[in-house]
């Protein structure tokens, strides 16, 4: 029996506090994109304008360096996402170039939600809106903590 695309995202951080319906209102925006293992999802200091949910597979995120001429232009694994991550959170919430260049480690399901339909929605429902704006913060705080923990161990 298979599970449906709702019952599989509504233990995902970004729907959490969301009810059934307004599950079913961003799911509704969503399209599912597939990737091929190696393929670049998005590259580095390129415009990505929507929010993508990973269903299944996973995705390294990597960083060219750009000062300290101990590391100049050397490449840094900077994390591994996988199914129940987000990411273009970043960009979506101020529109501005990415920072690190995504790869598929393995297939990929993903569901990618346009960034002008999301924000008519979350104009058209506050409580949405509000419950969304706030887990993305989490989302990202915890990915700030989790950056400088690995700094410190440099």
């Amino acid at each position: 029996m298979e599970i449906s695309l709702k019952d599989k995202v509504k233990g995902f951080k970004i729907f959490t506090g969301f009810s059934s319906s307004q599950i079913d209102k961003v799911l509704s925006l969503g399209q599912l994109a597939e990737f091929e293992r190696g393929d670049v999802i998005v590259e580095a200091d390129t415009k990505l304008l929507d929010i993508y949910i990973i269903l299944k597979g996973k995705l390294e995120a990597l960083m060219r360096t750009t000062s300290s001429e101990m590391l100049l232009g050397k490449v840094i694994h900077i994390e591994t996402r996988k199914a129940g991550d987000i990411f273009g959170a970043t960009t979506f919430v101020q529109e501005r170039r990415t920072l690190l260049r995504l790869t598929a480690i393995d297939k990929m399901l993903v569901i990618r939600i346009d960034r002008k339909e999301l924000y008519q929605l979350l104009n058209s429902d506050n409580n949405l809106g509000y419950l969304l704006m706030q887990n993305i913060a989490l989302i990202l705080d915890q990915r700030l903590i989790d950056y400088c923990f690995r700094i410190r161990e440099i």
